[in-house]
């Protein structure tokens, strides 16, 4: 057994540990059991090793932001996989709006994608109006 082998059983026996992964960068690392059990408990905040802010909050909608803005790293919504699809003909519009999350999103991003401008945005929007609360 290697030194490294040998450090690594005492530490994981000594102090056990969870192998989690990181939801902005994918990185999978190990943190300690006892930490992660107060963070979930107290819903506080750790970091993984690249430097990414990680909660047990329950704000998990923070998490779908976090993969919208990480397309660079090969993350990508639900919403966004159905907008590729759509582009590349897989899909009908029907079908994109259908299985979307968000509905108003996905035809958004339909619309700008075909050239939408505030003009054809606006239409069919006669007779609606805002009203503040």
């Amino acid at each position: 057994m290697t030194d490294f082998a040998w450090v690594r059983l005492l530490i994981w026996n000594v102090m056990p540990m969870t192998v989690t992964d990181c939801a902005a960068c994918s990185v999978i690392f190990a943190a300690p059991d006892r930490l992660i059990s107060e963070r979930r408990e107290d819903g506080g905040t750790f970091y993984c090793p690249n430097g990414h802010q990680l909660t047990f909050d329950g704000e998990i909608h923070k998490l779908k932001e976090v993969m919208k803005e990480s397309t660079n790293l090969g993350m990508r919504t639900f919403d966004q996989s159905l907008f590729e699809l759509y582009q590349s003909g897989e899909i009908s519009y029907e079908d994109a709006l259908r299985h979307a999350d968000s509905t108003n999103e996905v035809r958004l991003k339909i619309k700008l994608s075909q050239g939408g401008n505030a003009h054809s945005l606006s239409q069919g929007l006669d007779g609606v109006e805002l009203v503040e609360s």
